[in-house]
């Protein structure tokens, strides 16, 4: 029978920490739209210290997310 699992994790690059930092020191909210699982988003999102992650999207669903963040004042 099968027993077991994988699990792979992309690798957070290492210029993204300081690129951030100066993102959200310029005052600008960080958002990550991605179409993985919640658990594995928000780990990251935690990780990078991002303001908001949503997560289980599809291209469709990032596209309407960014329009909602503009359409609401966001930068």
């Amino acid at each position: 029978g099968y027993l077991g699992r994988v699990l792979m994790k992309d690798a957070i690059r290492r210029e993204s920490r300081p690129v951030l930092a100066k993102l959200k020191h310029a005052g600008l909210r960080t958002v990550m739209l991605t179409g993985d699982r919640s658990a594995t988003a928000e780990a990251v999102g935690a990780e990078l210290g991002l303001d908001e992650v949503r997560s289980a999207l599809s291209p469709a669903q990032k596209v309407a997310s960014i329009t909602a963040l503009k359409e609401g004042g966001a930068k």
